[in-house]
Order: structure tokens, then sequence, then C-alpha cells
């Protein structure tokens, strides 16, 4: 079926019907996560072997968060602390990106392209 192919009533009754649906949904007050790609806890079962060398141990962070997962944005937060200690710095100036260095060479690439950066006078 192509919208383009429907007249106004059809539009009209199609769009009624996608509403209704929306509200039968936000009825249900679902909690989502669509986070692409992030594995179950019991996907990640599958590396407790390998994380619990030299033994077994607890697999989250000081905030609760499941390190064998995906992280925010900032990293994990023991790893920041860590190395806030050992550059002298507070915390909340330390990233630590994960698994994703490639995203990261490709943000400051392109925001350097854009926008030039500390060392540029204009953008590249």
């Amino acid at each position: 079926m192509s919208l383009l192919d429907l007249d106004n009533s059809e539009l009209e009754q199609l769009a009624a019907n996608v509403r209704a649906r929306y509200e039968e949904l936000k009825a249900k007050d679902l909690t989502l996560d669509l986070t692409r790609g992030k594995p179950s806890a019991e996907q990640l079962d599958f590396s407790n072997d390998l994380l619990a060398l030299p033994g077994e141990g607890d697999y989250t962070d000081s905030t609760g968060a499941d390190v064998r997962n995906y992280g925010n944005l900032a990293g994990i937060a023991d790893i920041r602390e860590i190395w806030a200690e050992v550059l002298g710095i507070d915390h909340a100036n330390v990233l630590a990106g994960d698994a994703s260095s490639l995203n990261i060479m490709f943000d400051l690439i392109s925001f350097s392209y854009a926008f030039g950066n500390n060392d540029s006078q204009r953008p590249w």
C-alpha cells in the first residue's frame, strides 16, 4: 500500500489507527533500552571465564554499571578515577573511550576539518 494511492478519508482513517495503536503502546508504560548491538547479560556471561582471571569477581563498577557491556559516553567511572589520579586532574576531565578509538579519531578529525582546533587559526 502506497500512501500516495490513498484518498483523504483513507489517510485520516490510517492516521487514527496509528494514533490509537500509539496510545495503546504508551499506556503500557514500557521502559525500553533500544541501544543498538547491546548484548544481554546471558550473552555477556560467555566471557566470564576471561574476565574472572586470575579469579572470579564482581563485574560492576562503583556506579553499579555492568562493565562487561557498553559503557556511557565518558567511559567506565573507575578507570576514569584511576587515570585522573595518575594524571593529577579531576575525573570529570578524563574520557575512557572503551573500544571506540576509531570513532574518537573520526570525531577529532571531522571537528578539526570543520572548525579548526587549538593549534589552528582556521578550519583545516
